[in-house]
Parts: C-alpha cells; sequence; structure tokens
C-alpha cells in the first residue's frame, strides 16, 4: 500500500481523527511557565504558575465542535471550512511543544484502521461498560470485549 493511497483515504482520516479528539492519548497535561507570559485571550501567566488543560475535555467543547461535540461523527472533518486549529484540537499538543511524530502517527493509525477494517469487522461487545482510569494516558479501567470476524473478500 503506498502513502499516496494511505492519504487518499479522506474517510478513514476522518475516522481516526474523530477518534483523537473524542479520546486524546493524552488526556490532560500541564506546564509550569518558566517567563512571565500573557495568554492571546489576555490572561497572565507569571513565572512558575502551571496552566493545565484537558484535551480530553477540550475535544467536547460546543463552541469549538458543536451542538453533536459528544457524538463520534467523522464527517464533521469533512463538512469543515477549515480544519481547527493545532490549539483547538491538541491531540498532539500545540506551538513550540507540538508533537515532532504527528504526522506518522496519523500515516500509520490510517495505515493500520485501513487494513484492519478492510478484513475484518469487529464489533464492541458491551460500549456501556467502558470506563477509563484517572490517568495523563487515556487508559482504560478494564478490558474491552470485542468480537472480530474476517470480511469476505469479494
Amino acid at each position: 500500500t503506498s502513502f499516496e493511497l494511505i492519504n487518499s483515504l479522506t474517510y478513514t482520516r476522518a475516522v481516526f481523527r474523530e477518534a483523537l479528539r473524542l479520546f486524546p492519548p493524552v488526556a490532560r497535561n500541564s506546564k509550569v511557565a518558566t517567563t512571565d507570559s500573557t495568554f492571546p485571550d489576555g490572561t497572565l501567566v507569571r513565572k512558575g504558575d502551571m496552566v493545565v488543560w484537558m484535551s480530553y475535555v477540550m475535544g467536547r467543547h460546543k463552541k469549538v465542535w458543536g451542538a453533536d461535540a459528544e457524538e463520534f461523527r467523522p464527517e464533521r472533518w469533512l463538512e469543515m471550512d477549515r480544519l481547527p486549529s493545532m490549539f483547538e484540537y491538541n491531540v498532539f499538543h500545540a506551538g513550540p511543544r507540538i508533537c515532532l511524530g504527528q504526522n506518522m502517527a496519523l500515516l500509520q493509525g490510517n495505515f493500520i484502521l485501513a487494513h484492519v477494517l478492510r478484513d475484518y469487522d469487529v464489533e464492541v461487545v458491551n460500549p456501556d461498560a467502558i470506563t477509563y482510569r484517572v490517568s495523563i494516558t487515556l487508559a482504560m479501567k478494564d478490558r474491552l470485549d470485542v468480537r472480530i470476524k474476517r470480511r469476505k473478500r469479494v
């Protein structure tokens, strides 16, 4: 499978981005200011202040993502006039600390998603039982039971 083919799978890319929006690998993060600074909205951050943000919550912000922000709806990525800024969609962080592996992660995620779903039907057995541990990373509290069935090739 070529790089160009994986990049042409726009709906697959939308599904992967939507999954990361709702379930970011790093659900919360913090930094300590090394110098005085001011946020774009005028908020003063003094040297030594800790700034905490929660990507899990930000991915559900209705002002950014719309009234259906809590729904898994990949089509939103295809309907956008512009992609959200790295500060609105901060799954890979933003600014000078943005993840250097972002493009590779997106490519690999789309590749795996396309190949798995091409060959298998995957069904979550009990989606209402999914819970998470409080952690920096978004980790599941218990196991995830799924049924996997090989698709018939045509």
